[in-house]
């Protein structure tokens, strides 16, 4: 079959399969720009939502401000969006996007109010 005897012991033993080890990468491009770039959070933290900076903006002032350090664009979106989660700075906007978050929506009937002789009546569209 294809399969290990160790794996069928696991499968037997419980349905659900163990959740996988995820090993802590090292960033050795990010890590010299990793406190410039929490620098920033920690500004932004104070300023009003508006003004905070996006991910691409703050890699655009890495460039300009250390153009030393060669980062590239995706790696800083995604350290500044695990960042942000962590301090609470996430809007409204990346909420929504959240699978957690349900919404309902009101199904239409179809009918409507109308005025017949001045009697209220609901009839079908």
């Amino acid at each position: 079959m294809g399969v290990h005897q160790r794996e069928v012991w696991r499968a037997l033993a419980s349905a659900v399969p163990p959740e996988r080890k995820r090993p802590e990468r090292e960033r050795p491009k990010l890590a010299p720009a990793l406190p410039f770039i929490d620098a920033i959070l920690e500004a932004d933290r104070r300023a009003p939502r508006k003004q905070r900076h996006t991910a691409r903006r703050i890699w655009t002032r890495l460039r300009r401000e250390k153009p030393e350090i060669v980062v590239g664009e995706s790696t800083v979106r995604e350290y500044v969006r695990q960042r942000k989660q962590a301090m609470g700075l996430l809007g409204m906007r990346s909420l929504s996007r959240s699978p957690t978050i349900l919404a309902t929506k009101r199904r239409w009937t179809g009918t409507r109010p109308k005025r017949v002789l001045g009697e209220e009546q609901m009839c079908a569209v």
